[in-house]
């Protein structure tokens, strides 16, 4: 998603991406992937409860989420297994994460190498992407 593009399979148009963080300005790449493939990102602190994000997940359907660190992940992991739900989770910081073998949990870098094979092969994807939202589109949640 760093590459601002990214078509994933089953990344559905309203399909919501909370980011559970220290909020930091390297992040707005991965939201305007989001917004331009149709999603809503949500803002989720990193030292928000289980059962808080659990809540968050559960009400807005989260099929992927992204987690900066491993404690991000473990927290995304045991709230999908006590939801008995499915979580896509893309983190960014691979410290204690290299030896995780688990389909639904995904390197940020190889993510943004699946969006840049596919800009190279169609350099006009992100603006196809863009032209399939309209400005009526809801692109974030805000929680109180």
């Amino acid at each position: 998603m760093k590459s601002n593009t990214f078509e994933y399979p089953d990344f559905e148009k309203f399909n919501t991406f909370p980011k559970l963080l220290k909020y930091r300005s390297e992040i707005m790449p991965n939201e305007i992937a989001c917004h331009a493939n149709g999603g809503m990102s949500l803002g989720v602190y990193r030292d928000t409860l289980d059962d808080e994000v659990g809540y968050l997940v559960k009400s807005a359907k989260v099929r992927f989420a992204y987690a900066e660190d491993q404690e991000q992940v473990d927290k995304l992991m045991n709230v999908q297994k006590r939801l008995k739900t499915k979580i896509k989770v893309i983190y960014d910081n691979p410290r204690g994460l290299e030896k995780l073998k688990n389909p639904n949990v995904i390197n940020m870098k190889d993510l943004a190498s699946v969006g840049k094979k596919q800009l190279d092969k169609n350099n006009k994807l992100y603006g196809d992407l863009i032209n399939k939202v309209s400005g009526e589109t809801v692109s974030v949640l805000c929680t109180t």
